[in-house]
């Protein structure tokens, strides 16, 4: 049953993320098909090539991983803390309340001026009172920058999650996939200029990968107390990430439907109060905090826009942000009749879509969702930058070289989509022993798109789970390797059985 349920996931995952492919390619809002293809597949050929180098010298590299990894992250760590210096703005909008917020915060003991925004997007909060307590440090030994703060401990995070991913591929493949892992992300150029960007999407993107990781870990130990530290590690990595943004519970779920494939009923009572435990002690901390001295729990419920808004939203053109459903959402003041008129748009909007109409919808937001690879950073880098760079012709949206960086950008980001492709499309057409093994990566991928097809459409917003794609992309390197060598033994085959020295031979 087990190898049957698997088999029918990852089948369906091969359908799913194909289309999403084809949607990215030939309905990019973003960029041209005329490019993305040969871009593309030369990012599938340069990464094609990397794995192979790292294959060959696997007996080598992997005595040095303990050296390279290291190394590695300072690096990355060192160019993101420069590029954050140059890309320095003023946030506006959503993340101007967060970073601005915060900042009041500290200064005068309140973030009065947001209480209004935070009321509408209490999803927010989390992020800001990280930011906050970030910042309170700061202030203890006269750092006043906090936009610089803000940078490098979101650049510490970054390379802490391609770390964590690192040693995720390491531990489910091997040092040659620990070390592609490191290959994807030095060839993914965004991650070079994410300091900056400390926003909800990049201020999470180490959870998702924690989680699973720490899960892994809990799965594997065989001492009754090292499994419960990990699994509430699990759940504090868990708590913490949903606090930044909430899809973090997709990894959590994930996580433990894998757990159900390796049931155990012991494992699985400790993983469960461990996580419960976690999630319920951060949960009551912050709220604490915040509705116990600044916010009032009644305004918060009556004025919050977070759940049918946005899938309202979602429906509505393209799917992306709409000012006149903002509007109408926020003409309503009581509640109750708020969600009932958006609860009956929503019904509206379907029911004049139909099917034709929404499978067409979902082609839009699939390919708007999963189809830049540049994250879509420059929606805050170009909010009022402090300085003026060669680095922002390359960022921002109206730069004169934006277009090939975009284009490289996702390039690479389609390669590495077809390398997590072929992961799934192993489990469909090799049979293999356990299937389930390794689920979690790519229900979390899934479980994301599921999210993203209903709610309001945003090229960042499946950024947090980039890292759990850089795993399946590392785990189904070696099936592209080797459907490769296959054509190209195939094909070497059919033109020798042409040549007419073979001919004679082959009648000798």
């Amino acid at each position: 049953m087990k190898r049957v349920l698997s088999w029918a996931f990852y089948a369906l995952f091969s359908i799913v993320f194909t289309w999403v492919m084809i949607c990215v390619i030939f309905l990019n809002p973003y960029h041209e098909t005329a490019y993305l293809i040969p871009v593309s597949l030369a990012g599938l050929a340069a990464l094609a090539v990397v794995y192979r180098v790292l294959k060959r010298y696997e007996e080598v590299l992997k005595n040095k991983y303990n050296y390279i990894l290291p190394v590695f992250c300072a690096v990355m760590y060192i160019i993101q803390l420069i590029a954050g210096k140059a890309l320095e703005f003023d946030p506006v909008f959503d993340m101007g309340a967060v970073y601005h917020g915060a900042a009041e915060w500290v200064k005068t003991g309140t973030f009065g001026e947001y209480y209004d925004y935070f009321e509408m997007f209490p999803n927010n909060i989390g992020s800001m009172f990280f930011l906050f307590i970030i910042f309170k440090l700061c202030s203890f030994v006269g750092i006043e920058n906090f936009f610089m703060a803000g940078a490098a401990v979101n650049s510490i995070m970054s390379v802490c999650a391609m770390a964590v991913v690192s040693l995720t591929c390491r531990k489910m493949g091997g040092a040659r996939h620990g070390l592609f892992a490191l290959a994807l992300f030095a060839l993914s150029l965004p991650f070079y200029i994410i300091g900056a960007v400390f926003y909800t999407d990049s201020l999470s993107l180490l959870f998702p990968a924690l989680v699973y990781y720490l899960y892994l870990l809990a799965r594997s130990a065989a001492d009754m107390r090292k499994q419960i530290l990990f699994y509430l590690l699990m759940g504090l990595a868990a708590a913490v990430g949903m606090q930044m943004k909430f899809t973090v519970a997709v990894a959590l779920v994930a996580a433990a439907i894998d757990l159900c494939f390796h049931f155990e009923p012991k494992r699985a009572a400790i993983a469960a109060a461990a996580a419960a435990s976690m999630l319920i002690l951060v949960s009551v901390s912050v709220n604490g905090v915040i509705y116990g001295s600044h916010l009032d729990r009644e305004t918060v419920e009556n004025e919050s826009l977070i759940y049918n808004h946005h899938i309202m939203m979602g429906l509505n053109g393209d799917g992306s942000y709409s000012a006149s459903d903002y509007d109408f959402s926020k003409s309503f003041d009581n509640a109750a009749e708020r969600n009932e008129a958006i609860s009956e748009k929503i019904k509206q909007r379907v029911s004049s879509l139909g099917l034709k109409g929404m499978y067409e919808l979902f082609e839009g937001k699939a390919a708007r969702d999963f189809g830049d690879g540049t994250y879509g950073f420059g929606d805050f880098l170009d909010d009022d930058p402090k300085n003026d760079t060669v680095l922002h012709e390359y960022v921002l949206y109206d730069g004169e070289k934006y277009s090939k960086y975009s284009h490289l950008c996702t390039g690479v980001h389609i390669a590495v989509m077809i390398l997590m492709l072929f992961w799934s499309y192993s489990f469909v057409f090799v049979r293999k022993n356990k299937p389930y093994e390794y689920i979690a990566p790519c229900l979390a991928v899934f479980g994301v798109f599921a999210v993203l097809m209903i709610w309001e459409t945003n090229r960042r917003y499946f950024f947090n789970f980039v890292p759990m794609i850089f795993i399946c992309a590392v785990m189904g390197a070696e099936h592209f390797s080797a459907a490769m060598s296959g054509m190209k033994k195939r094909f070497a085959a059919v033109i020798g059985a042409g040549k007419p020295e073979e001919h004679v031979k082959k009648q000798k």
